[in-house]
């Protein structure tokens, strides 16, 4: 299996992301100390690039230039994929256009990816990377069985430590290879509608948060009560029994996987208190606890707390608000 490399030159940062990716080579294992990190290279920009400074990075042993009039990953993509060898891996810069086009690239060809990575090995001859994930809470490794291999660089952890010394890389290249795709015609926008981006929850921001369990008993009883929040003027969030039951949207998450908090009341509700949901609420001024079970461990963590069926303890809190309203 290859070890090969694409990067965007599009970016007017890619001599960074070079030296990344260079730096990620010269950690492989299998790397060879005085050689390009790297078996192919595919370079991707606009021919007036001035491609002699891309190449004395020496990325790659063998050079693939690829000329485009302007970044279009429709584009791109239907040049470069039929270019992967199917059984080969393949490491892309972490911007943007590099998890794009891996990701597609992957999905294209029965493949398989990952972004983001941290570090690469390889088991059983299979490339297995690890990664952040949860908030950079976990690390998490993943065993890659479907070539080819498509996967992303997490940003700012590889350094070309040889980019500066003379002859670093002494490695034989063949000239480059040059597919020019600048004469094609490119796709034309016909039409153009703007959809807007759903509003935030605002759960970060949120004074008044109300944080909802799997005790709220129902997708109806947790709409119950996050429209008693808004009354109230609050924002609700949910622990993750209630967003894997598809009683709230993955946007209300609390916890180390979701949003962290810092309101200046919470109101705990049919929640138990586990340690990664209550990372995401114990800076809050104070927390109040409505529970049915008294030994639950949020019972303990709170300010204060109810013993009660958390959608009747709400019935009364909205009926005292509305004849506070009246008053």
């Amino acid at each position: 299996m290859n070890v090969n490399v694409v990067l965007s030159c599009f970016n007017p940062q890619w001599e960074n992301h070079a030296h990344e990716l260079i730096g990620f080579g010269q950690t492989l294992e299998s790397g060879e100390k005085g050689k390009a990190p790297f078996a192919q290279g595919f370079l991707i920009g606009h021919p007036s690039f001035d491609w002699r400074s891309a190449m004395k990075r020496r990325i790659a042993d063998e050079i693939v230039l690829l000329y485009f009039t302007a970044y279009s990953p429709e584009q791109v993509l239907s040049t470069l994929i039929p270019l992967f060898n199917t059984q080969d891996l393949y490491v892309f810069s972490g911007d943007f256009a590099g998890t794009e086009l891996a990701v597609r690239s992957a999905a294209r060809k029965g493949g398989s990816s990952v972004t983001g990575i941290r570090a690469l090995s390889f088991e059983g001859g299979l490339p297995l990377v690890r990664k952040r994930l949860y908030s950079n809470y976990v690390e998490g490794r993943f065993l890659m069985k479907k070539p080819p291999f498509c996967i992303t660089l997490a940003s700012g952890l590889f350094e070309d430590t040889e980019h500066e010394k003379s002859g670093a890389y002494t490695g034989s290249m063949s000239d480059p290879r040059i597919i020019n795709r600048t004469e094609e015609t490119r796709s034309q926008v016909l039409d153009r509608t703007l959809i807007p981006l759903p509003s935030k929850s605002g759960l970060a921001e949120a004074k008044l948060l109300v944080a909802l369990g799997y005790g709220a008993g129902s997708k109806e009883g947790v709409d119950e009560l996050a429209d008693t929040a808004g009354i109230l003027g609050g924002e609700f969030g949910v622990s993750r029994p209630v967003v894997m039951h598809g009683w709230a949207p993955m946007d209300r998450l609390l916890g180390v996987s979701g949003m962290m908090t810092r309101p200046d009341l919470c109101i705990a509700a049919g929640v138990s208190g586990s340690q990664a949901f209550y990372g995401a609420i114990e800076k809050s001024g104070f927390i109040a606890a409505v529970n049915t079970d008294k030994d639950a461990p949020i019972m303990k963590m709170a300010d204060v707390a109810l013993v009660a069926e958390c959608r009747e303890a709400f019935a009364l809190l909205r009926r005292l608000h509305q004849e506070t309203e009246k008053q």
